[in-house]
C-alpha cells in the first residue's frame, strides 16, 4: 500500500497503477471503489489511494487459498466477481453492459461498468 511520499510519485491512470502492483483484483478493486480505470491519478486524493489499496490488499487476503477467486459474496447463482471476465454482460449490479480495453505499458485486460463508474465521477482530491 503507498504512503506518505510514496503516493506522491504515484503517476498515469488508477487502474494501469494497480495492474502495476501486481494485483490480480484490479478490475474489482476498481469497480468496488466506484472509479473508472482511466481516472487519473493526480485527480485521487492521498487518502482516497491509500482507501483502494487497502480494499485490494483485504481482497487479496480473502483469496489467498486455491480455488476461484471471489469478490462478490451474494448467495446467488449470478457470478463470483462484479466486472473482472464480464464484457459484453450486464452488470450485476445496474444492468448496464461491461466494457474491457486494454490498458498500460503491459496492455493488461481492465474490465469496468459505465454506469456504477463513471469517467470524471470519481471522488476526487477533495474527498
Amino acid at each position: 500500500m503507498p504512503e506518505g511520499d510514496t503516493v506522491h510519485k504515484l503517476a498515469g491512470y488508477l487502474g494501469p497503477a494497480l495492474q502495476g502492483r501486481q494485483l490480480v483484483a484490479g478490475s474489482e478493486v476498481l469497480f468496488l471503489s466506484a472509479c473508472h480505470p482511466e481516472t487519473p491519478l493526480e485527480e485521487l486524493s492521498d487518502k482516497r489511494i491509500i482507501r483502494i489499496y487497502a480494499l485490494a490488499s483485504r481482497l487479496l487476503g480473502r483469496n489467498t487459498r486455491g480455488g476461484p477467486r471471489v469478490t462478490r459474496m451474494a448467495n446467488d447463482d449470478a457470478a463470483r466477481l462484479w466486472a473482472y471476465g464480464r464484457a459484453g454482460r450486464p452488470c450485476l449490479q445496474c444492468d448496464a453492459i461491461i466494457h474491457s480495453v486494454k490498458l498500460g505499458k503491459a496492455l493488461r485486460s481492465t474490465y469496468w461498468c459505465p454506469g456504477c463508474q463513471r469517467a470524471g465521477s470519481s471522488i476526487t482530491k477533495t474527498d
